[in-house]
C-alpha cells in the first residue's frame, strides 16, 4: 500500500473511501458522519464536523484500506518501494523471480502464482484463494 493523502477521499468523503476499495470502512464512516451531522444539525458545528471527518479519512485512508484487506484475509508480503505502482510491481516481481532462482514466478501448491494482484501489489493472496 502506498502511503499518501487520498485526494478522492478528501473531496468526496466516505463515498471516495468506498470507491478506493475500503467498502466496509467507507460505509461505517458514512453512517457515523450521518449520525454526527444529525446530532449537530441545528447549529453551525456541522461544517467543522464534516471537514475534520473528511480530513481524517483522507489522511488515514491507506491504513483503513490495509486494515480492511487484512480482515478479508490478505497478509503482508514484505515492503516494496517504488516511485509509482508500476515500478513497485516490477520490483516485487523481480524479487519474486530471484528468490526461486528460475526467473519465473513461483506457483504455490494451491495453484496460485506468485504474481500479485495489481490492486494489492504488496499483499499475498490467502492460501484458500480469493475471499470475495
Amino acid at each position: 500500500m502506498r502511503q499518501h493523502t487520498a485526494w478522492l477521499v478528501l473531496f468526496f468523503g466516505w463515498i471516495g473511501l468506498a470507491a478506493l476499495g475500503g467498502r466496509v470502512v467507507g460505509m461505517v464512516a458514512g453512517a457515523l458522519l450521518i449520525l454526527a451531522v444529525g446530532a449537530v444539525s441545528g447549529t453551525w458545528l456541522w461544517l467543522p464536523v464534516v471537514a475534520s471527518g473528511r480530513l481524517a479519512l483522507a489522511v488515514f485512508a491507506d491504513e483503513l484500506i490495509e486494515w480492511e484487506m487484512k480482515v478479508h484475509g490478505f497478509t503482508p508480503d514484505g515492503v516494496v518501494a517504488g516511485p509509482n505502482a508500476a515500478a513497485a510491481l516490477l520490483r516485487y516481481m523481480d524479487q519474486t523471480g530471484r528468490s526461486t532462482g528460475t526467473g519465473a514466478a513461483p506457483v504455490s501448491p494451491t495453484g496460485h502464482s506468485g504474481v500479485p494482484d495489481p490492486f494489492a501489489a504488496a499483499y499475498g493472496r490467502p492460501a484458500g484463494g480469493t475471499v470475495f
